[in-house]
């Protein structure tokens, strides 16, 4: 008796430490690609300052480039082997710092990429930059004074051939919105307030508030609004005609020029960084506060691929935060491949299973 007693002791025994095991590999399945990048004493005035200390936003492409922001005075770092080297960009130099992802505003459609850029320290310089999808310079996004903290988040008019319209969210002033008619070199100040501003074309700017979105068609004279949903993504993203935005209750979308929103297939509560958009319009990932979720079929599924990660020793402990979403995420399709990148901390990737 004694001897069936000790066994199933020792079999209890052997599953627990399979469990804690099994737990221990899946937790190491997200590796580090920035551990060399960052070895050489970066920003020391800032070692314990998760705000501005290594990288501020991650970028992965959909042919799965990955474009990567250090806080500081930096070139963009390209990486075309998954995170295992780094290359800098030339004549990309950027000042400042960036807030993750939604930092950078992409064009899935030309391919094009604009980069906001805020302040480290008050009344410091801020240079973001708008670039061609390759990463040869289009133009450089300043700031309206020395004063002014720079640009949180914010977004060109992509249809345009030379994007000279930008709007930008001021950083700090949670909802004062800013035009810029020449490529971001001078600005206006709105008589509008959002967090989440949006443009879809020269003339049309979208704003998710509180209460809902809004729509102008005289670049921001005059609003209305026209629609309930409550957006969580700080801008809408493009997608040949088309513009997606993430909210409470889903992924949601318009094929009118922002005129009306439409719920994107399945709901799928609280998402907020993405879409990310894979080898076509179908294929799309959104990160909400349970973990990844990837569509093939323009929203109508959904499936749960990995569980939510918060990069380590990044700002606001890497969070689920709606008010400060400052981790960066990526998916590259072709590979199976996550990215996560923390403000102030390091970036990883996670295979996924083939």
């Amino acid at each position: 008796m004694m001897k069936v007693k000790q066994f199933k002791r020792m079999k209890k025994l052997l599953l627990l430490i399979l469990l804690i095991s099994s737990s221990a590999v899946h937790a190491q399945q997200w590796e580090i690609i920035t551990e060399k990048l960052f070895a050489n004493g970066e920003n020391p005035a800032f070692a314990d300052d998760p705000f501005n200390r290594m990288m501020g936003a991650l970028l992965c492409k959909p042919d799965g480039d990955l474009w990567l922001v250090r806080n500081g005075q930096h070139p963009i770092y390209r990486s075309n082997d998954q995170g295992k080297s780094w290359q800098p960009m030339p004549d990309t130099e950027t000042i400042g710092r960036a807030y993750g992802s939604f930092s950078f505003s992409l064009d899935y459609t030309s391919g094009r990429v604009a980069l906001f850029m805020i302040v480290q320290k008050k009344n410091s310089p801020a240079q973001g930059l708008v670039l061609s999808s390759k990463g040869n310079v289009i133009g450089k996004i300043g700031k309206p004074s020395v004063q002014h903290d720079g640009w949180t988040w914010g977004m060109p008019a992509w249809v345009q051939q030379e994007p000279n319209i930008i709007l930008g969210k001021e950083h700090h002033k949670w909802v004062v919105v800013w035009l810029s008619e020449d490529g971001g070199e001078s600005w206006q100040k709105l008589d509008f307030n959002s967090r989440n501003p949006g443009v879809i074309d020269a003339r049309t700017f979208v704003a998710g508030n509180d209460d809902g979105i809004y729509l102008s068609g005289d670049q921001g004279q005059h609003w209305e609004k026209v629609s309930d949903f409550v957006v969580t993504g700080k801008n809408p993203v493009r997608y040949g005609s088309n513009n997606y935005w993430t909210t409470e209750e889903g992924v949601i979308w318009s094929n009118n020029q922002g005129k009306s929103w439409q719920m994107l297939g399945q709901e799928i509560s609280g998402t907020l960084w993405g879409p990310y958009f894979g080898t076509s319009e179908q294929s799309m990932m959104v990160v909400n506060q349970d973990g990844f979720h990837i569509t093939t079929d323009h929203g109508q599924n959904w499936d749960k691929v990995a569980d939510y990660f918060a990069p380590p020793n990044a700002n606001v402990d890497g969070e689920y935060n709606v008010i400060h979403p400052t981790n960066s995420y990526g998916w590259d399709e072709k590979r199976k491949i996550l990215y996560a990148g923390g403000l102030g901390a390091n970036a990883y990737k996670f295979e996924l299973k083939k």
